[in-house]
């Protein structure tokens, strides 16, 4: 009887637990059902004027995949140049060329986005120009592995998630800001606030207006960090990473907005000051140099062996045409680290701008003692003998740049870039692929060997010859590919004209 009322008892408990757990679910439920609801009806509202609207223009829609080769130059990108280029032309057709570009990205990222925005904006073609970034230096990784994550998504984006997630933050808000005033009292006069950091570079502008401090956070795209920012919403460095993230997806507010609260958290973060300050100069946002130059600065005065913090500032002045501080900076880079061959490339290339050869060929020569597989560095050499008519020297080079030249195509680039033709195709979306300014579309045309409905764009033969026209400054600002680098207006203006005289020929027959 005492084993009989002994089970009874525990069977109540589990039936207990049992029915306490499915009341939760139950009101989980009906909670997440009323939210959609009403989020429904907002959405609907929403999508019924988006259509009108897009109805009313009636534009052929196009969108231009790509890192920074496509993101740059804001209204001189080539993606900007080619819609006005298209709608100059008045074929009857109305253009709308819709940028995508993400500077520093990769293939896998960039197919792990296509369908999100084949979703969004019902493109009637897609342009590629990519790879760069897989080619080399970093190591691909496969659409797959990017996309394997993906699944976590359907937890996130459950109201009923959001609506917990809201309450903890803001109860966290809470305890933060009683720990942050106390804070404030204990370390008043330590660190130099990133307000008045910004107000010390550019007394004329308006820091609450450049360093907002945002009062959330929104969340989209912590998926990538899922594992790691569950229960760290006081870690500086998870912000850091997250902001790098947004700035991958092209998210330049939100990574700012992510690199600010590292910040905040942390005001001796120093690669939070750094990332900030790329966060700026990628998104072309017209923030003052002089606070770009102090948040690096800033970085260099938290941890003086960074070496990214030289490198960084070395690379700000370059673009500022700043030559002997940009030449200071990559010094310092590499006694910080003798062995990181990115500084010998800069402080090379930097010697080229201003027509020192032999000098940019020696500090080349050193990269290749450090890296003798580096495709670009041969590619570079190549064209600093032709200039000064070392020819043989330059064929050398230029041979060894063809024996490495069968990396160009990763195994796992090529798998990537066939997924996206998958899904662009399946959706009925034309794909054009366009190659790089100087390169050949041969290895390209390898990829897609099979397909014969894509529209290739060959850029070798317009840029060589405008090159050996005008000059190779005149179309490029470096040469980070080796034998091209990222466009100036005119360089993006040829391209676009080359672009869209390939639609019309092949897809408009004009």
């Amino acid at each position: 009887m005492l084993c009989n009322n002994s089970t009874s008892k525990k069977t109540t408990l589990f039936q207990r637990i049992a029915l306490i757990i499915l009341g939760v679910f139950l009101c989980a439920i009906l909670l997440e059902s009323g939210l959609r609801l009403g989020g429904f009806i907002f959405l609907s509202l929403q999508e019924y004027r988006n259509r009108i609207s897009l109805l009313q223009k009636e534009t052929y829609r196009i969108i231009c995949l790509g890192e920074s080769t496509t993101a740059m130059r804001g209204g001189h990108s080539y993606p900007s140049q080619l819609e006005e280029i298209l709608n100059k032309r008045n074929i009857g057709v109305k253009f709308s060329v819709v940028n995508k570009g993400v500077p520093g990205t990769d293939m896998a990222t960039i197919t792990s986005l296509v369908e999100g925005y084949l979703d969004k904006y019902k493109p009637d073609m897609i342009i590629t120009m990519i790879g760069i970034n897989d080619m080399g230096v970093n190591i691909p990784v496969k659409y797959d592995d990017v996309l394997a994550r993906k699944p976590l998504l359907f937890f996130r984006t459950l109201r009923v998630n959001k609506l917990f997630k809201l309450i903890r933050l803001h109860l966290l808000n809470k305890i933060k800001e009683t720990n942050t005033a106390r804070a404030k009292q204990e370390k008043k006069d330590t660190v130099l606030p990133i307000y008045e950091l910004a107000q010390f570079y550019n007394n004329k502008s308006n820091p609450a207006k450049v360093f907002s401090r945002p009062g959330d956070f929104k969340e989209q795209g912590e998926i990538f960090f899922e594992k790691n920012t569950a229960a760290k919403f006081e870690d500086s460095a998870e912000y850091v990473r997250l902001g790098c993230n947004y700035r991958k997806q092209g998210e330049y507010d939100r990574a700012e907005k992510a690199f600010q609260r590292a910040i905040e958290i942390d005001q001796e973060n120093d690669n939070a000051y750094l990332e900030l300050a790329w966060n700026y100069i990628f998104s072309n946002n017209g923030t003052d140099p002089k606070i770009i130059e102090g948040l690096f600065k800033r970085g260099i005065k938290i941890n003086p062996i960074n070496y990214n913090a030289y490198l960084g500032l070395g690379r700000f002045y370059t673009y500022q045409r700043n030559s002997n501080m940009a030449n200071e900076m990559f010094e310092k880079a590499m006694k910080v680290d003798p062995k990181n061959e990115i500084a010998y490339i800069e402080l090379g290339e930097l010697y080229g701008s201003q027509k020192e050869y032999h000098k940019s060929i020696e500090m080349l020569g050193k990269t290749l003692e450090l890296n003798p597989k580096n495709y670009r560095i041969y590619r570079r050499l190549t064209f600093y003998y032709n200039v000064l008519g070392e020819y043989e020297n330059a064929k050398e080079m230029n041979n060894k740049a063809n024996k490495l030249i069968l990396q160009y195509y990763d195994p796992t680039l090529c798998y990537n870039y066939r997924k996206l033709n998958d899904i662009v195709t399946k959706r009925r979306v034309k794909l054009l692929c366009v190659q790089y300014p100087m390169r050949s579309m041969e290895p390209l045309k390898r990829i897609f060997q099979d397909k014969n409905d894509i529209i290739f764009v060959d850029n070798e033969k317009v840029f060589k010859e405008a090159v050996k026209r005008d000059g190779y400054t005149e179309y490029f600002d470096d040469m980070f590919g080796g034998d091209f680098g990222h466009c100036t207006a005119r360089g993006n203006h040829l391209l676009a004209e080359n672009i869209a005289k390939a639609i019309l020929k092949e897809y408009f027959h004009k």
